[in-house]
């Protein structure tokens, strides 16, 4: 989202009023650093279920995720200030900021949506991966968003998206979609990608509270690891995210770093970035953060959202070739090298900036 504000700060002849949602669980960070001359105004959101938010279950079409936003002090804030402001443009980044607008309000003004994933799907795969209680709420959301996304993604104006898989879908509900990739900012990768690893491992960063990387990850260490492992003794497996420091196994070489608030030096240290997750929603913003720390990935080719082409990834299809692809690349140095400087190419055809801010001038001032 910083990357994407970033670029709308950046557009020529634009003033932008900045409202970002605000929670418990993203609190209110204050005015972004490097970037100036735009207003700011965060909406305070609770997210927490009261009877007035749950009566709302029996007396509008919101599913409860959406409800949960659906704050009134926060909506009548966001009303008056785009009644008060007369904006030209509404950019709603996220599926949460667009249903915070109300539908006449949408109807009248032009919004551009950038959706992060398809809502529905996320729903879909939380109620596949659920039991109990849990699955029943979650099928309950499920039930509703799959009616209700469609109708609020077609009253956008236009609609970007950051995964190539989506747009169809988005294309289907709002013809006015086109792909909308984050950009990586080149001087970061320019800052890391010489770095050199010091130690003998491979890296994977998740967060391991959700399923698809939990079943992604169980896979990964009793089908794919021990056959990597038996091929390059000495090697290790590297794991960061909300909940890894439980895969720690001294005896597979698998070490669980669990949180960590800077990634820096875990991915200085890798040789490699690994991607086994099969299933998910929208952009998986682990491989821009890979390479933007100069690290070559391999992953399954569905999940790279089309850019499996590129030299910079190690796109395989089953176990066997992932075993594969891992070993050339620990075995291999030189190999390893060529993918790491492949990564420039990728960034200045995919990942561009200044790609991203052209286009986002377009639509906003018209080709």
């Amino acid at each position: 989202m910083h990357l994407f504000f970033q670029s709308a700060a950046a557009c020529r002849d634009v003033q932008l009023t900045y409202m970002p949602i605000c929670t418990k669980k993203h609190p209110d960070l204050g005015i972004p650093d490097g970037i100036k001359h735009f207003n700011y105004r965060p909406l305070t959101i609770s997210t927490r279920l009261n009877l007035s938010k749950l009566l709302m279950l029996f007396f509008t079409r919101y599913p409860l995720n959406v409800i949960r936003y659906r704050e009134r002090k926060a909506r009548k804030i966001l009303q008056d200030t785009i009644t008060s402001h007369r904006f030209d443009i509404i950019l709603c980044d996220g599926f949460y900021a667009l249903s915070l607008i109300d539908f006449n309000r949408l109807q009248s003004e032009k919004v551009i949506y950038r959706s992060h994933n398809i809502e529905s799907k996320y729903w879909f795969l939380k109620m596949s991966f659920s039991q109990s209680w849990r699955k029943i709420v979650f099928s309950s959301i499920y039930r509703r968003m799959v009616r209700y996304e469609p109708q609020l993604v077609r009253m956008a104006n236009t609609v970007l998206c950051i995964a190539s898989d989506e747009v169809k879908t988005t294309m289907d509900w709002n013809k006015n979609s086109q792909l909308f990739p984050p950009h990586i900012q080149e001087f970061t990768y320019k800052n890391t990608r010489n770095t050199e690893s010091k130690t003998s491992s491979i890296g994977f960063v998740g967060d391991m509270n959700w399923m698809p990387n939990q079943l992604a990850l169980q896979e990964f260490i009793q089908e794919i690891w021990p056959l990597v492992l038996e091929q390059n003794p000495g090697l290790h497996f590297h794991i960061a995210g909300k909940n890894s420091e439980s895969y720690t196994d001294p005896k597979q070489s698998i070490v669980g770093h669990g949180f960590l608030s800077d990634l820096s030096l875990f991915y200085e240290v890798q040789l490699l970035i690994v991607n086994p997750v099969r299933h998910g929603t929208g952009f998986n913003m682990k491989i821009i953060e890979s390479l933007m720390h100069g690290k070559t990935v391999v992953s399954y080719s569905d999940r790279l959202s089309g850019f499996s082409h590129y030299k910079c990834f190690s796109a395989v299809n089953t176990k066997d070739e992932f075993v594969e692809a891992i070993s050339d690349l620990v075995q291999s140095p030189g190999f390893r090298k060529e993918k790491e400087d492949a990564i420039e190419e990728i960034i200045q055809l995919a990942f561009n900036v200044k790609d991203r801010i052209h286009q986002l001038e377009e639509i906003i001032h018209g080709s």
